[in-house]
């Protein structure tokens, strides 16, 4: 039963999150609008929300079928889809979500990271006079 609950769980959880990128449009945090630029954000959110419901979808199946309501996948002893199965599938869908999420959101251009300390990318300068 326990098992049960986690995968019952998980899939509220995923369905929350990918609710939350649909009506929000904010790619899974309210502290990506500092970071990320409004047009990003709106393109990468329904097709984050895709995915994590085909997640949950996912495993909806899995407790379907551990539990023998639907069974048209292989299952080994304890009714279970084996590991062969589900753990590619899984991190297939994960990969695919990394992937969109670091391709698809730009950072805006006034952006400064406060763990880097400011932008390092331009050199300081500390006397403007030499520039003549």
């Amino acid at each position: 039963m326990g098992s049960y609950l986690f995968n019952i769980v998980l899939a509220l959880v995923l369905l929350y999150e990918a609710f939350i990128l649909f009506t929000k449009k904010n790619g899974g945090s309210d502290r990506n609008f500092e970071k990320y630029t409004p047009e990003s954000l709106a393109k990468f959110s329904p097709i984050g929300g895709v995915v994590l419901v085909i997640i949950a979808i996912y495993e909806v199946i899995e407790c379907l079928h551990r539990a023998n309501i639907l069974q048209f996948l292989p299952s080994d002893d304890e009714g279970r889809i084996p590991i062969y199965i589900s753990l590619p599938v899984l991190i297939g869908f994960v990969i695919v979500y990394l992937i969109l999420y670091y391709t698809m959101l730009k950072k805006k251009d006034d952006y400064v990271d406060p763990k880097k300390g400011g932008n390092s990318s331009t050199p300081s300068k500390s006397d403007e006079d030499e520039e003549y």
